[in-house]
């Protein structure tokens, strides 16, 4: 078990062979903490939240960060590189492998970056290094990577320019067989020349420009067919708003043979750009997102027809105008065997008041009943028009055995706590989100918090339900941090 005093400060977790593995941990907790905490479990991965900067000096000299072997010092909403100084350079720091840090400052920017990297007693043994917002000359920061054993290198959000990309793509370090992850940031066609050249080693694996501002100038041929890109096999263009026809480029380009991500979230996606698709080769396509797309049923009938569905793991089909047939299809199709996240979301006249199209029981109760969705185990049914009567086939599946469901926004119906209490199914749930249901408000939720099915590590979200009094400290004493509420109201 989890100490009472640790549990209120994680937000999330992952359990290997029975024990923590990986914790997210607010700084003060762990500060105050972690000594019980990792006496008890072989925690290898901590990422820190909150602010709490205070803590940091305190932090940093604990012994247990020894036993730590990968680190993420949170994002640019918790600590500055300033602040958290102290703990990459911490002595104690020593069997580091993985290290994720954001590189602004209070002051400066992120030109200290290096500097601080330097400083870090595992940086000869870091394998995995994942810097956001670096804003500076990339070839500041060359020496450093030299230093290290990183075999991959993620750099988010930065600003990047021709020169520093190039010295990146030509350096002593990009020589070894390294993998470079470039997202978001000012990404664009006009740092393609710095793809070419004799030097340019072909190490890029994934491009993302989903926080690119939707830059119109991607000319993404020119990027798939560039040396440095020669090995590309994730990317993601969602929000860019490409139109068929760009998409339909990417489709030609040969890039799917290789491909293992391909994010097109509110692309253009349309039934006949689907049906090209779906007739490519893509033999190692794992994760695709096609959310927002107006792909609609016959989209979503194209998609079928994929060999290489079957080796999809990860699905977006949120925001498409779909419908019962459209699940109805898939879960007779065969396909989708090795689903594991499918996300749903906004199938229903909540998209607009030109949908008259939903998602409800009829789908999700053919999904239930198909055993090629018996590896599905997160599925997000927020705001479609799902019942009781979908939500218990699917907790009762002899097939699917889910570990997250995500519903919510519309009125899931009186029953519904009922039916989540009494079964079996409830105890698989490590994420339950029930958020911007009124009808659950209240009293509702007390069938679920005296539940012997509820699990203590399940994550339950019940947001702007109006959510009563005693029903709210009944499920915190349950479930403690775990818990997503706001101040409860009313006497229940």
């Amino acid at each position: 078990t989890v100490p009472a005093s640790l549990a209120r400060g994680l937000l999330t977790w992952r359990f290997e062979r029975g024990f923590l593995g990986a914790v997210n941990c607010d700084k003060k907790t762990v500060a105050a903490h972690g000594a019980t905490f990792f006496k008890r479990h072989p925690i290898g991965r901590v990422e820190l939240s909150g602010g709490d900067e205070e803590s940091i000096p305190a932090l940093a000299r604990r012994a247990w960060w020894e036993h730590v072997r990968e680190l993420d010092t949170g994002d640019y909403t918790s600590t500055s590189i300033d602040t958290y100084e102290p703990l990459v350079a911490s002595p104690r720091l020593t069997n580091l492998r993985r290290l994720a840090v954001s590189a602004h400052g209070l002051i400066d920017c992120s030109t200290r970056l290096p500097e601080v990297l330097a400083r870090c007693p595992s940086l000869a043994r870091l394998e995995e290094l994942h810097v956001r917002d670096y804003r500076q000359d990339m070839a500041a920061l060359l020496p450093v990577l030299e230093a290290t054993a990183v075999r991959a290198l993620r750099m988010s959000g930065g600003s990047f320019t021709i020169r520093g990309l190039r010295a990146l793509l030509t350096s002593a370090f990009a020589a070894r067989p390294i993998r470079l992850e470039l997202e978001n940031g000012n990404l664009g066609a006009a740092l393609w020349p710095a793809l070419n050249g004799k030097k340019v080693q072909p190490v890029l694996a994934r491009a993302s420009f989903n926080g690119t501002g939707r830059n119109p100038d991607l000319d993404l041929p020119r990027l798939l067919a560039s040396h440095a890109a020669a090995n590309l096999h994730a990317l993601d263009a969602s929000e860019t708003k490409l139109a068929g026809a760009k998409v339909r480029e990417i489709i030609k380009s040969g890039f799917l043979a290789r491909a293992t991500e391909l994010g097109l979230t509110r692309c253009h996606v349309n039934a006949k750009v689907m049906a090209s698709l779906a007739q490519t080769d893509a033999p190692h396509l794992r994760k695709l997102t096609l959310g927002e797309t107006g792909l609609r049923n016959a989209g979503a009938f194209a998609l079928c027809d994929a060999r290489w569905a079957d080796c999809l793991t990860h699905l977006d089909l949120m925001r498409n105008y779909l419908d019962d047939q459209a699940l109805i299809a898939m879960a007779n199709s065969g396909r989708f065997v090795s689903l594991r996240t499918l996300d749903l979301r906004v199938n229903s006249p909540d998209l607009g008041n030109d949908c008259r199209t939903e998602i409800g029981d009829a789908g999700v109760i053919a999904m239930a009943s198909a055993p090629n969705f018996a590896r599905l185990r997160h599925l997000n049914l927020y705001r479609t028009r799902v019942t009781v009567r979908g939500v218990d086939a699917l907790l009762n599946s002899p097939h699917c055995r889910l570990a997250e469901l995500e519903l919510g926004g519309y009125d899931l119906g009186s029953d519904l706590p009922t039916v989540l209490a009494n079964s079996p199914g409830l105890a698989r749930l490590t994420k339950l989100a029930l958020s911007f249901t009124p009808s659950l408000g209240g009293g509702a939720l007390m069938p679920v918090a005296e539940s012997p099915h509820l699990s203590p590590l399940c994550r339950l979200d019940i947001r702007y339900n109006n959510t009563g009094a005693k029903v709210s400290a009944a499920l915190a004493a349950r479930l403690g941090r775990r818990l997503e509420n706001h101040p409860a109201v009313g006497t229940w």
